[in-house]
Parts: structure tokens; C-alpha cells; sequence
């Protein structure tokens, strides 16, 4: 047994996997070698990680330092998300990714400690294409990353003994793409009715944790975006939670 050591740990996960290998198994497992040769094995390699395990469905990554590891993610998620697998059909590929830092040790080939258990949950817990991490990451890493950082507030995990304070990591590119005119291309406007009748719009964009904006005396949830005094406020809570809006 070696003695115990800090890594950051970096766990990938393929959504619908299941689903996707009774689609088309053959295809699936040619796209998902790709993936790992094409885009994960490069961002491992670029920042000083390697592979603990590869599953059919995903792989734990071991890096020296936290920001290795997060950028290291941002990239194989980047990368996928321009690349011909994104965009494949009923076989496209995507994925979500949990990163945690803690003592591991190694026992024969295998790696064990608590780094790696926090990573998987985080994993699973991540929304498809979507990075989640814990605080402790991000306070190692610093602030040099080429990434944005959105809170998710605390969440618990089965085997978990505290509640852990989660972070969602973003392409800073993509972060400063979303302005007013795409966030008001992604909203989705849906209709409603109240107990009395009345028929009210309602417009959800964004991602994150949900924050209701009340109507201004004057507003369009469409046009709205266009409106110098209420597109800024609009796109600066849209960049980090869930919009939602609804038509006086």
C-alpha cells in the first residue's frame, strides 16, 4: 500500500448510455472509443492526468492539481459539444462530469478514497453536458481558469456524511456568447391558465437555481430582450439561474 496522497479526481459519464447500446450497440462502442481517443486521452495528456479506470459508460481521471482536472473537463466538454459526435442522431454523444479533490491511496492497481466517491455523485448528479465540482476544487484552483463559476447550492449524496457546496463550471467562451439575443433565441414561452380563467405567458431561459422576475409596468416577454433598461437585467440573471418571467 502507498502512502496516502492529494489528487484532484475527475469522473465522466455518458448520458443515456443504456438506451444508446440497445439502439445501436456496434456504433455505439466505435463512437464511444473515438470520444476517448479523439478528445479525452488529449485534455488528460495536456493536463498531467491519467487514467484510473475506463467503464463502458465513463472513465475516473486522476490529476496532480485541481486545476488540471478542471480544465482538463472544460475542454473534453468543449470539444465535444463542437465535434461530429454532438451530432450524430440517435447516436450522439453526451456527457456529464463530477471533479473532487481528497486524500487517495493506491492498493495494487486500484485507487481508493473519498475523492473518488464525491466525484462519481457529483457526476451523476450533473445535468448532460454540464461540469459539477465541489467548493474545495475551485478555492485549489484558484481563480486563473478559463472558465466560469455558477453555484448549485448544498447538496447531500448517499454515503456522504456532509451536505457539499456545488459549483457548476462553464467554457468562459460559451459564458460570454450567451448575450441578450441568444438567451432570447433559447426562452421558451408556454401559456398557463389561472383559477379564475385567465389565460397568462409565462418565459423560462437560462440554467441554475430559479429566480422569478416580477412584470414591469410596461413589458413583452419577446421584445423585452430589446428593451435597453430591462435586457441587461434579464441577461445578467439569465448568465447564472433559471429566468422566469411572466406577461402582466
Amino acid at each position: 500500500m502507498e502512502p496516502r496522497r492529494l489528487s484532484a479526481i475527475l469522473s465522466i459519464d455518458v448520458v443515456d448510455y443504456t438506451q444508446m447500446m440497445q439502439a445501436d450497440s456496434a456504433r455505439t462502442v466505435e463512437m464511444l472509443q473515438a470520444v476517448f481517443e479523439e478528445i479525452v486521452a488529449p485534455a488528460v495528456k495536456a493536463h498531467h492526468g491519467r487514467v484510473i479506470k475506463l467503464m463502458g459508460d465513463g472513465a475516473l481521471l486522476e490529476f496532480r492539481a485541481a486545476a488540471g482536472a478542471l480544465q482538463a473537463a472544460v475542454q473534453i466538454q468543449a470539444t465535444l459539444a463542437q465535434s461530429r459526435f454532438a451530432s450524430s442522431g440517435t447516436t450522439s454523444i453526451a456527457l456529464r462530469a463530477g471533479v473532487h479533490a481528497g486524500d487517495v491511496t493506491r492498493v495494487g492497481n486500484e485507487l481508493f478514497g473519498d475523492a473518488l466517491n464525491i466525484a462519481s455523485r457529483l457526476q451523476s448528479a450533473a445535468r448532460p453536458g454540464e461540469i459539477w465540482t465541489s467548493r474545495l476544487v475551485c478555492d485549489l484552483a484558484g481563480s486563473s481558469g478559463t472558465y466560469s463559476v455558477r453555484g448549485e447550492g448544498l447538496h447531500s449524496f448517499k454515503g456522504v456524511e456532509k451536505p457539499i457546496e456545488v459549483l457548476s463550471i462553464r467554457d468562459a467562451s460559451e459564458a460570454r456568447s450567451l448575450n441578450p439575443t441568444a438567451f432570447r433565441a433559447r426562452q421558451s414561452i408556454q401559456y398557463l391558465k389561472t383559477k379564475d380563467g385567465v389565460s397568462l405567458a409565462w418565459a423560462a431561459t437560462g440554467e441554475g437555481t430559479p429566480v422569478v422576475k416580477a412584470p414591469s409596468w410596461i413589458g413583452h416577454l419577446d421584445l423585452d430582450w430589446q428593451n435597453p433598461g430591462v435586457s441587461p437585467i434579464c441577461t445578467a440573471i439569465a448568465q447564472h439561474h433559471r429566468l422566469i418571467r411572466f406577461d402582466a
